[in-house]
């Protein structure tokens, strides 16, 4: 008994000498890479004291931003080649009133040949992958009827109506403008407000999560948003905790269908491989549903490609995406 009372603290006293030799290495480890629940708190924490820009309109070109950000922007394969200006201010100011008559009068036209904000090839391309999504891997049911969703980033509800449509039991919007809606199966909110809602146990997870030619503004001041070159990287990460285990995220952005995509600032960016696996960290990947690729930001498609991307269901995603898992996608799983 005395050999092995001594052994352990023969241990402990290398691993105490061992650690703080080291600068107490271990607890600088851990703080870098906290629980992925303190990094929830983190991500809805910094939305909620989110503020809008105090500059406007926003600095464009790209050579007008700050050096630490000009840089910063073009990271993870997004080379700045062209610049589109915009100041469309909706953070802070805009606000959309959505009555009950509108809103059906407005999913009666998206169900019957109506083009949405963007065209009827993009109508028909997102109902597609709602239609094709497997929300219960335990069932082959397939479709999000009776799901919870949310919708991220929004000028009209064309996504909202397709899942009304489609048969959703409820459907958020999450954005920056300020919606009053009075529909009985559709709830909105300012993004900071929900994000205050789930700091404070408040909001429920929800089971699908679709952003449409949203993800590729973030963080680029075109809306009144502040300047952050992470913006899309912060928002995905918001979307992965505002999902529940095994929710989907729907994502439709224009992409290269190369390794490298484009900033064209302060328009949009276009997504290369690099970028797409720079922010789905924490997700996996289940394939793309569409094939729509632009080379640059003056050829358009018809439509956004759409990614679809699963929270894992034990919450903790151990392969890191890379570009290569993106490229294999997109020539194995289109249409």
């Amino acid at each position: 008994m005395f050999k092995i009372v001594n052994c352990k603290i023969l241990l402990l006293l290398i691993f105490a000498i061992s650690f703080f030799q080291n600068g107490g290495e271990l607890k600088t480890q851990i703080s870098k890479n906290p629980p992925l629940h303190s990094k929830c708190k983190l991500a809805m924490k910094s939305l909620a004291d989110q503020k809008p820009s105090f500059q406007w309109p926003p600095p464009c070109p790209l050579s007008e931003v700050p050096l630490p950000f000009l840089v910063k922007f073009q990271d993870h394969g997004l080379p700045s080649v062209n610049s589109w200006c915009f100041a469309q201010r909706y953070e802070g100011t805009h606000v959309m009133n959505w009555s009950t008559s509108y809103i059906d009068s407005y999913c009666d036209e998206i169900s019957t040949g109506g083009s949405g904000t963007y065209s009827r090839d993009a109508v028909e391309s997102l109902a597609s992958a709602l239609q094709s999504l497997k929300l219960d891997s335990e069932k082959d049911n397939l479709g999000v009827r009776g799901a919870v969703g949310l919708v991220m980033g929004t000028e009209y509800p064309w996504v909202e109506c397709l899942l009304l449509n489609e048969g959703v039991s409820l459907v958020w919007t999450f954005e920056y403008a300020t919606i009053n809606v009075q529909h009985p199966r559709m709830r909105a909110k300012q993004c900071q407000l929900i994000a205050k809602d789930f700091l404070e146990g408040q909001f429920d997870h929800v089971d699908v999560i679709v952003s449409y030619s949203s993800l590729e503004h973030s963080g680029l001041g075109r809306y009144g948003d502040s300047l952050n070159p992470d913006g899309d990287k912060e928002a995905l990460a918001q979307a992965w905790c505002m999902l529940r285990p095994g929710g989907l995220l729907v994502l439709g952005v224009p992409m290269s269908c190369t390794v490298k995509g484009e900033l064209v600032f302060n328009a949009h960016r276009i997504y290369g491989y690099e970028r797409l696996a720079y922010i789905s960290e924490n997700f996996e990947l289940v394939g793309f549903l569409s094939d729509e690729c632009i080379g640059s930001f003056t050829k358009y498609a018809k439509h956004d490609p759409i990614l679809i991307l699963r929270k894992p269901e034990t919450q903790f995603n151990t392969t890191i995406l890379v570009s290569a898992d993106f490229e294999r996608a997109v020539h194995n799983t289109f249409w």
